[in-house]
């Protein structure tokens, strides 16, 4: 019964809740590197040094320590929703595809893979635009104010214009 028990396969709940609780401790922990960069990439502070860790450093020294976590929320909720929708979506396609009598090759579940991707991104891409908003602006309000700029200044479907250059 023991041995029979530890190949049953991980029910597909299970698996995208252990992907989207990783991934939220990872985003977490790595987050002020995510902002230096992001702030590096944007040109935000023209005057600030090239180095990641530098970055992250001079973030800290002149906005202060919580500055390194702007945009932390919808990050997190975007990880989270990502990993989540991914694991979920692609267990789901496996399921789907074993429906049928062909044996899944290494090419099908690197389709099914793309697939499951792209799905993902349909429910993220949002979050991840505020995110990038939050961590380059010069005053970080509050999540629900993010949210609204975006909406203000680009409308409610203006992520879906992001989302077809994204995934090329």
């Amino acid at each position: 019964c023991k041995r029979q028990a530890a190949h049953m396969p991980v029910p597909p709940l299970v698996d995208s809740t252990a992907a989207a609780l990783g991934s939220l401790f990872a985003t977490l922990a790595l987050y002020p590197l995510d902002l230096a960069k992001t702030r590096i990439q944007a040109g935000a502070r023209r005057s600030a040094p090239a180095s990641t860790w530098r970055t992250a450093y001079e973030v800290a020294r002149v906005e202060g320590f919580l500055a390194l976590f702007a945009g932390a929320s919808p990050k997190a909720i975007s990880t989270v929703a990502s990993n989540f929708a991914f694991f979920y979506f692609f267990a789901a396609l496996k399921a789907l595809h074993a429906r049928s009598s062909k044996r899944l090759t290494a090419s099908g579940s690197l389709l099914l893979g793309t697939a499951a991707g792209a799905l993902s991104t349909v429910v993220t891409l949002p979050t991840d635009n505020v995110t990038t908003r939050m961590q380059v602006a010069e005053r970080t309000g509050s999540l629900s104010a993010s949210v609204r700029e975006a909406i203000r200044e680009d409308g409610v479907l203006g992520c879906a214009r992001a989302w077809c250059g994204w995934q090329l």
